[in-house]
């Protein structure tokens, strides 16, 4: 049985999600090749996999420094990782940490991600999220 890949969303690209999602990766290769990260394509290109690319393609990454821009990109990540769990592209989805203060000035109505998900879903909030399979 071939076992559906886990997504793995960027989080805010300004942030620590996507230096740590890169040092995980790295260090554990054969796992990684059950991994569809999600983002930026400068972070996808660096991480020398493949993956998922959201955002606009000039879009650069600034660590320390969130944008808008990069709010927004992290959200069209989330969008394409629940979007391929409901399609049943993939097994789970693990997202990267998001700037919520930031979120919530784009205009982002909830308060978390597991709120995102759970309505994305059509399920209860809770934490962990778990499904059948």
């Amino acid at each position: 049985m071939n076992k559906k890949p886990l997504a793995i969303t960027c989080g805010d690209p300004a942030g620590v999600g996507p230096e740590l999602i890169t040092k995980w990766l790295r260090s554990h290769p054969e796992e990684a090749k059950g991994i569809v990260p999600i983002g930026p394509a400068e972070w996808i290109e660096q991480l020398g996999i493949s993956g998922i690319v959201v955002g606009a393609d000039h879009f650069s990454i600034i660590p320390g420094k969130p944008t808008p821009e990069g709010h927004r990109l992290a959200l069209a990540a989330m969008e394409a990782a629940a979007k391929g769990a409901t399609e049943g592209r993939f097994g789970g989805v693990v997202s990267g940490p998001i700037n919520k203060k930031g979120f919530s000035e784009v205009g982002y109505p909830f308060p978390g991600q597991t709120e995102f998900f759970a309505a994305r879903w059509q399920v209860n909030p809770s934490w962990p999220l778990l499904a059948d399979e």
